[in-house]
């Protein structure tokens, strides 16, 4: 089950605070109960256990991961490459438009803009990023929280990348608030380039993982996030 290797990959390596798989097969996958009564204000404790995660780093520096993943129930078929832009562009980015464009969710414009960026987003991820460990999926359906604290974060798409990638995906979704970023940038400063410009190309891959699932909206602001870097 690949959620369970995912998961299983998080416990081995790190401190994360992910549930204990128990028992998994095709289709059944079941894990420790983590009793959540929710709480606020836990953006900056999600800030140090994320810090501490991009800490983790492969033992090689490629990019990438040794078996599929998943991204909600989309499948990535990853690899590993000493180059962070071309992991970026074929192993996340254009594989997420063709599966948009199968479906039927992407005006062929928006498509032809899209691998047509792809084809020099080498130009722009050039900053020689290390090749951190991510959960990959951190919106606040996923967070767990007891008060102030963070004691569960589930349903990961792990992968070693540009901890970058993983901001931008909670800036997408303000995870955690301003607290997260003020917290973060404390422990491990941001490039300012991040947010001028990165933030957007790489908020292009969750963005088209909604475009393909659910399209509407979405597309919309898929379109807003490519004309930032055209």
């Amino acid at each position: 089950d690949l959620e369970a290797d995912m998961l299983r990959h998080l416990r081995d390596r790190t401190d994360l605070p992910v549930p204990r798989v128990l028992h998994a097969e095709p289709d059944l996958l079941v894990m420790d109960h983590i009793e959540h009564p929710g709480g606020s204000g836990w953006g900056g404790h999600l800030a140090e256990l994320l810090t501490d995660l991009h800490g983790v780093t492969s033992a090689d520096g490629r990019f990438g991961f040794g078996s599929p993943t998943l991204i909600g129930p989309l499948r990535l078929e990853n690899g590993w490459s000493s180059d962070w832009a071309s992991f970026y562009r074929d192993d996340r980015l254009l594989p997420l438009v063709d599966e948009a464009s199968r479906r039927g969710n992407l005006p062929i414009d928006l498509e032809r803009r899209l691998r047509n960026y792809a084809g020099r987003v080498d130009d722009d991820l050039a900053h020689g990023p290390s090749a951190s460990l991510i959960h990959g999926d951190v919106w606040s359906g996923n967070v767990l929280a007891s008060g102030s604290r963070v004691i569960g974060l589930i349903d990961p798409s792990v992968a070693y990348a540009d901890p970058e990638f993983e901001l931008a995906f909670i800036a997408l979704f303000s995870t955690g608030g301003r607290a997260f970023f003020e917290r973060y940038a404390e422990r491990r400063p941001i490039d300012r380039a991040f947010f001028e410009r990165r933030v957007f190309i790489y908020q292009l891959f969750p963005l088209l993982v909604h475009v393909a699932l659910f399209g509407g909206g979405y597309v919309g602001q898929l379109d807003g996030a490519l004309r930032r870097i055209e």
